[in-house]
């Protein structure tokens, strides 16, 4: 039986369908073998193939009477001869053409799992765990994984089309960092967004790259937080420290104006008593008391100004005790720096012959930023214990912590002092 006499048939219809479905394989055959860019004779053979299936397709799916009655026209022609063929024969060709189908889908397959092409580095991309984008010099995105272009609609609320938009965004709504941008994303995430210029083929193309730093961003984040917490306690210990000795010192000039007070009370009262009553005081003990507080108030009326350059008198000092001083470093010509060395020069070269026994200083001066140290030390005995800051040192450390520095003291394995202070050229 002849393939027109059971065209409205079941059988018909199904053969028609079946050739559809082929026709449409072998069109996605041949985009698929061109997407590969695979050998020209391999593209041939697929778009044969496709012109045939298209050539049983439009014979199988032709109206028979239109066919018939345009019998004079070449294609109704050769339709209306094939149509003459037993069906057994188109079964066979759609038979044949699906057979084909199945090779080729079969060799693309393989190919795709054996070669490196398109879609194989489009899924390798799409697998990294950044974003990443590669755009030509106009800015427009030629390759971008499914992160990325999640990444470009969250800030853009556009598809992954135009690298040089999403650039923009990321520069109006990140932080700069060194050329990188931390951008927060509504969700809670944070990514830092990177841009570079590659060359491939001697074609230059932009990479954009995204990583996502949520968890780096949270921890620094908390700690920037608890270095300002840092910074307000170590504001409160300074400023308690200098009320702190504010407080000591008042209480040190109390004491002293205390005992003042109570000492020429105490004379002056014995005075009026003589006074009124000279038969029942004690001359002498009067006598030697006035003559201790006049020395006093004398010893304090007549005592030398301060030297006009301490750092001077300091040696001097040092030379009367028979200590020689070795210093390293420059020390400042004027200033209250100066002065300052000069004094910590004073209290060691005291403590040296005092307390160590030796006949020597050493002195090491650095400068670093802004800031200078100078560390002391002698060849006398180390301390049998902890330095104790009175006297002296409890007054260096004060003028030390007044120019804004930093005073420190080592006892064991020897005695060692340090300032740090600033200091400008």
């Amino acid at each position: 039986m002849s393939y027109l006499n059971m065209m409205y048939s079941f059988l018909g219809a199904v053969m028609r369908v079946m050739s559809a479905l082929l026709f449409l394989g072998q069109l996605y055959v041949c985009q698929q073998v061109i997407h590969q860019r695979r050998k020209a004779g391999t593209v041939l053979l697929a778009a044969l193939n496709a012109l045939a299936g298209s050539l049983l397709f439009g014979v199988l799916s032709g109206d028979r009477d239109r066919v018939v009655a345009g019998a004079s026209l070449r294609y109704q022609q050769f339709a209306l001869r094939a149509y003459t063929l037993p069906w057994l024969v188109f079964l066979g060709l759609e038979a044949v053409f699906a057979l084909l189908l199945f090779l080729f889908v079969r060799n693309i397959i393989r190919f795709s799992h054996r070669n490196v092409t398109p879609d194989t580095i489009k899924e390798a991309v799409d697998l990294l765990p950044v974003g990443i984008c590669f755009g030509n010099g106009k800015g427009e995105a030629l390759l971008a994984n499914i992160r990325m272009t999640n990444l470009c609609f969250a800030l853009t609320g556009l598809p992954m089309n135009n690298a040089a938009a999403l650039w923009e965004a990321v520069r109006q709504k990140g932080e700069n960092q060194d050329g990188h941008y931390l951008v927060r994303m509504a969700d809670g995430t944070a990514h830092l967004f990177s841009r570079a210029q590659i060359t491939m083929n001697g074609k230059p193309y932009i990479q954009f790259t995204a990583v996502d730093v949520t968890e780096q961003a949270r921890v620094t984040a908390d700690l920037l937080a608890r270095n300002a917490k840092l910074w307000e306690v170590q504001y409160r210990m300074k400023a308690y420290h200098a009320q702190a000795m504010e407080m000591f010192m008042d209480e040190e000039l109390l004491s002293a104006r205390t005992e003042v007070h109570d000492g020429w009370g105490h004379l002056l009262l014995m005075g009026r008593a003589y006074l009124e009553h000279p038969e029942k005081t004690d001359e002498e003990k009067l006598l030697q008391m006035m003559e201790q507080y006049n020395r006093s108030m004398l010893a304090d009326a007549e005592a030398p100004s301060p030297p006009a350059d301490s750092w001077a008198e300091a040696l001097r000092r040092a030379d009367r005790l028979g200590v020689r001083i070795k210093i390293t470093g420059d020390v400042p010509e004027k200033g209250r720096v100066r002065s300052l060395l000069g004094h910590a020069l004073s209290e060691c070269t005291a403590n040296t012959v005092k307390h160590a026994g030796g006949d020597q200083v050493s002195m090491t001066m650095e400068r670093n930023h802004g800031f200078l140290t100078a560390v002391f030390s002698n060849n006398g005995q180390p301390p049998e214990e902890p330095v104790q800051e009175l006297g002296g040192l409890l007054s260096l450390r004060r003028m030390t912590e007044k120019l804004g520095g930093v005073m420190e003291i080592r006892s064991s394995p020897d005695f060692r002092l340090a300032l740090t202070v600033p200091f400008d050229e």
